[in-house]
């Protein structure tokens, strides 16, 4: 009897210790996917996670897009996130092929980008780190500009 006690507790112990792991990895799997990190930083620039917001005359869309309310104008920026990063990175395509022979990568902070004003035109900027494969170090490189109206992309930094 106590054999079959012993067997039942271990066998409960082991079960509630494998589904912990497994949740955990499950976790951190889904939590660190670039669309993620995308939906969390446009949260922190406040962007809603679904319908839209209204505030400081203009209209803020989950998919970041934006329509603004100024001076008597509507300025509709149809750019939405998805098209920007699609932007930034074909932007820096002939530069990765460059980089590939010497085993460096150039890749978008997701976590670090923002939006701006810049000679009256709304940019999305993100940072452009480059790294080695394999390695863990991260440089920043530069950023590149995404053109919000009409999803135009250009590098400022060392690259361009």
């Amino acid at each position: 009897m106590k054999d079959r006690a012993l067997f039942v507790r271990t066998f409960f112990i082991l079960f509630v210790i494998s589904t912990v792991i497994v949740y955990a990895i499950y976790y951190y799997d889904s939590h660190n996917t670039p669309e993620y990190k995308i939906r969390e930083r446009l949260t922190e620039l406040g962007y809603p996670s679904e319908g839209y917001y209204y505030a400081d005359n203009s209209i803020r869309y989950p998919d970041a897009r934006v329509v603004v309310f100024q001076d008597g104008k509507v300025e509709n920026y149809t750019v939405n996130i998805w098209q920007a990063t699609a932007a930034a990175y074909s932007l820096l395509s002939p530069y990765q092929s460059k980089l590939e022979q010497y085993n460096f990568t150039l890749n978008l902070d997701y976590q670090g980008f923002t939006e701006t004003y810049k000679d009256g035109t709304l940019y999305f900027v993100f940072p452009v780190k480059m790294s080695r494969k394999g390695k863990k170090d991260n440089i920043l490189v530069g950023y590149v500009f995404v053109d919000r109206r009409t999803g135009r992309a250009f590098i400022k930094g060392l690259l361009g």
